[in-house]
C-alpha cells in the first residue's frame, strides 16, 4: 500500500495538475490514475519472463516500474490510435523495454528513519518522470 502511495504521489505526481478548474483537476487525476493501471497491467505478464531469464543469479530480479512508466507514458495514447497489428507490435516492444531494464531484489536491507528532518515537498531521489 505505502509503496502504490509512493508511486502515484512521488512519479507521477498526482497532486501536480495542469489547471485550476474543478474539471481539469478530475480529467488530470483519472488519466493519471488510468495510465498507472494501464501499465501496470500492460507489465505484469513480464515477471515471469524475468523469473526464468534470471534463475541462475543470486538475487531474484524485478520490473523497474519508473523506468516502464517513463517509457510507456508517451505510446499510451497510441494504443488507442493505431490499427490492431502495430498496436499488438508496440506492446510486445514493451515487454521487451521491461524486460531488459530489471533490478535486483535485495532482502534484508534496512534504514534508519529520521522523523526529525523535513524536507522540501517531494523526495530528491524521487525526480518526476519528465
Amino acid at each position: 500500500m505505502e509503496e502504490d502511495y509512493k508511486t502515484m504521489k512521488q512519479w507521477i505526481e498526482i497532486e501536480n495538475f495542469s489547471g485550476k478548474s474543478v474539471l481539469s483537476v478530475y480529467q488530470d487525476f483519472h488519466a493519471k490514475v488510468f495510465s498507472k493501471n494501464l501499465i501496470s497491467a500492460l507489465i505484469y505478464p513480464t515477471q515471469a519472463v524475468i523469473d526464468k531469464n534470471t534463475e541462475n543469479c543470486i538475487y531474484r530480479y524485478q520490473r523497474n516500474f519508473a523506468q516502464a512508466l517513463s517509457k510507456v507514458k508517451d505510446v499510451i495514447p497510441l494504443l488507442f490510435l493505431k490499427p490492431l497489428e502495430s498496436v499488438i507490435k508496440l506492446i510486445s516492444d514493451i515487454h521487451e523495454i521491461v524486460v531488459k531494464t530489471i533490478e535486483p531484489v535485495r532482502p534484508g536491507r534496512k534504514y534508519p528513519r529520521d522523523f526529525n528532518k523535513r524536507g522540501s515537498r517531494f523526495h530528491y531521489g524521487y525526480q518526476p518522470l519528465r
